[in-house]
């Protein structure tokens, strides 16, 4: 199997997503976090001045460690569900920039091993999947494990 932080390189740790109605638009992807948000906001740049205070995510990918891992599955309630996280910054848009100032709070989205072995890459489309279940308030509740795979069966419903 690939190592989890080359997986995590191809796909590029940081992901910007725009929800444009129920519509999860992919801005960019890149393993530089200044760089993800420039591109993003290139693309949106004919635009921003109608999206004053819209949404718009970050997906923070992040390799959980195989001891964070055990040790995680020996609590009485495990919280981690893969060996990548999937971590969704909600952020708004102010003027021509994105406002990190005031980050909303932040959900957790795992990606399986079974995932990882049958795709051998982080797809774009999961990106975006995570996003839009995120605006959809999915993955909101105490002691969920959010994984990639759960949330595209809820959401096929």
């Amino acid at each position: 199997m690939v190592k989890i932080s080359e997986i995590i390189k191809q796909s590029g740790k940081y992901h910007f997503v725009y929800m444009n109605g129920k519509k999860p638009v992919y801005l960019s992807g890149s393993n530089s976090s200044s760089e993800a948000k420039k591109m993003a906001l290139d693309k949106l740049d004919k635009h921003l001045d109608k999206l004053e205070n819209a949404r718009i995510y970050r997906v923070v990918l992040k390799k959980i460690s195989s001891a964070e891992l055990k040790k995680d599955a020996k609590k009485q309630i495990p919280l981690m569900g893969g060996p990548i996280c999937g971590i969704v910054e909600t952020y708004r848009i102010k003027g021509r920039k994105i406002d990190t100032s005031n980050r909303e709070d932040d959900v957790n989205v795992y990606f399986t091993v079974k995932y990882l072995k049958k795709n051998l890459e982080i797809k774009r489309i999961d990106i975006k999947y995570i996003v839009f279940a995120e605006y959809l308030n999915f993955t909101r509740g105490f002691g969920r494990i959010n994984t990639v795979e759960n949330l595209r069966r809820k959401l096929k419903k």
